[in-house]
């Protein structure tokens, strides 16, 4: 692709040729040329056109030499494979409204084969669309490099537009899957669409967002994807095995989408999850499923995570299940107040904290003024380790402790003696506004145990008594009863109420713990629909 330096040295060997000829009339403009579509097949030559299906192009070497304009489209022929890297410049740029598409044509999807290296790069370019390829290195395991890379180094803060990848499949990289970042002042990217992207078999992760400070993209949503079996690199000492991540974001959605197997050559000592955020502000996590993720080491390996520097951001009507680590993570390292203003409601955790001795909700460090309601715990004994419903422990710097955490109207159900609660002494004492308040703790087949600051207390009664805990102005108002459900332990139906449960019309009122929300259930019921809200994540009248 013809660099800027040299079409400005044409330019002006074009314009002294013009002076020194100033006899002949200017000529009329010519007409602005309309979009191209450059066809490339197995078939193809490099000398040809290029511009019809009867003289493709044969590699992606003669696509790299086009400078490609606003509209331009690069079709590769389906079933078809072509080897190298794929590299869109800031001049190859399109817009919203005339991006420069990637696609295949014919039948099936083309396969960008990389080998040791990158597969598609679009370094300091916007406008751009990827759809319906597959992009494949030489396996994880060999291949050092990222699948898709979207890389913004532009000084001057300039934030690109218009970033679209549509159906694509990413496997065999040995870093991420699918990156898209920048560490340029607040230069990033904003308008950005991932959807039915699946990202899998790759090293270090499936999906990342980055930049250099928080907030520097904007405007991102991934939907309908997966990022799976992403074992991750044990030389590494920062976390690596992670499914979907958006990183330095504000105003961000993950939606609709599966994180598995992910995880588990990780031996760092922070671990990977499933789906997470960090130093993003106003980002929904809603209707996902992530299980199955590991840690090869004692660290995370959860479902979802608001981990460092999250704000305002809402985690809803997902489903964990199986994780080595929590279902759900609240954590913040510093004696700071930048993780605030959360909320995690009408989720099910199933089976989570399988290894160690966390808990499958679990609040870390310094995490400020977050309400975690109407959402259910199931589990079992863990294989290794003894887990916990709920564990709510100090961490990182001196001080880090909770300050305006509240759990109301949620469900935690245990079997075979696994502990309801585990508060730590190091969180409790400087810890302010704790509270739990209209959850209903039901244990079976083993006592059931609540443990505050280093004391177990074996009923609610008792605990309730020695902290305050459940309660509400003095009027107890926490439970210890069969929830009356389906039949608890097979996935989220079988959290739904039956006819006469005690949970029906039990739960705090709304505006205790969410004032102003509009609230539904977990299967998209508006809520409450009786005379108080049910407790858990069904409304069932």
């Amino acid at each position: 692709m013809t660099s800027p330096a040299r079409r400005c040295s044409l330019l002006g060997a074009a314009a002294a040729s013009v002076i020194l000829t100033g006899c002949f009339p200017t000529p009329p403009p010519s007409p602005e040329p309309g979009p191209r579509t450059f066809y490339v097949s197995p078939l193809g030559d490099d000398a040809a056109a290029g511009t019809s299906l009867r003289s493709p192009w044969r590699t992606i070497g003669r696509v790299n030499r086009e400078d490609l304009e606003p509209g331009d489209v690069v079709a590769f022929e389906g079933g078809g494979t072509f080897g190298g890297e794929l590299q869109l410049f800031a001049e190859d740029s399109g817009t919203d409204a005339a991006p420069v598409v990637v696609t295949s044509y014919g039948t099936g999807r083309a396969t960008v084969s990389a080998g040791d290296g990158v597969g598609i790069t679009s370094y300091n370019s916007e406008g751009i669309t990827l759809e319906h390829l597959a992009v494949v290195g030489s396996g994880h395991e060999t291949n050092d490099s990222h699948g898709v890379q979207f890389y913004n180094d532009l000084p001057g803060d300039v934030v690109l537009e218009a970033v679209r990848v549509d159906d694509v499949r990413i496997s065999g990289f040995g870093h991420w899957g699918l990156l898209l970042g920048s560490d340029a002042g607040r230069s990033g990217y904003t308008d950005v669409r991932w959807r039915q992207v699946d990202s899998s078999y790759n090293g270090e992760g499936g999906m990342l967002t980055w930049g250099g400070q928080p907030g520097v993209n904007s405007n991102v949503r991934i939907r309908q994807s997966t990022a799976a079996f992403n074992p991750g690199r044990p030389e590494l000492t920062r976390n690596s095995g992670n499914g979907i991540v958006l990183g330095n974001v504000d105003d961000g959605v993950i939606e609709d989408s599966v994180a598995h197997d992910n995880g588990g050559a990780n031996t760092a000592g922070e671990g990977p999850v499933g789906i997470w955020t960090y130093d993003s502000s106003r980002v929904t996590i809603q209707r996902n499923e992530s299980y199955a993720n590991r840690t090869g080491s004692a660290a995370d390996g959860g479902g979802f995570d608001l981990d460092q520097n999250v704000t305002d951001s809402v985690v809803q009507h997902n489903y964990s299940h199986d994780n080595h680590g929590p279902g759900y993570l609240l954590a913040h390292r510093y004696d700071t107040g930048a993780h605030h203003g959360n909320v995690v409601r009408y989720n099910v955790s199933q089976n989570d904290a399988r290894k160690g001795t966390g808990g499958a909700f679990a609040v870390w460090g310094e995490v400020r003024d977050a309400d975690v309601y109407h959402n259910v715990v199931f589990s079992t004994p863990p294989p290794t380790g003894s887990g916990s419903a709920v564990t709510v422990t100090g961490g990182g710097a001196s001080g880090a402790e909770v300050h305006g955490v509240r759990f109301s109207n949620n469900v935690f159900l245990v079997a075979g003696g696994v502990r309801l609660l585990d508060v730590s002494a190091s969180q409790l004492a400087a810890a302010t506004d704790l509270r739990f308040e209209g959850n209903d703790w039901w244990g079976s087949g083993g006592p059931t145990r609540f443990r505050w600051a280093g004391t177990t207390y074996l009923h609610l009664g008792d605990w309730r008594t020695a902290t305050g805990q459940e309660q509400v102005g003095g009027t107890p108002v926490g439970l210890t009863v069969d929830p009356g459900m389906v039949g608890p332990g097979n996935g989220p139906d079988s959290y739904r109420l039956l006819p006469g449960s005690p949970l029906a019309d039990g739960g705090l009122p709304a505006s205790h713990f969410a004032p102003g929300a509009e609230l539904r259930d977990y299967f998209g019921r508006e809520a409450p629909r009786g005379s108080a809200p049910d407790v858990g994540i069904h409304e069932l009248r």
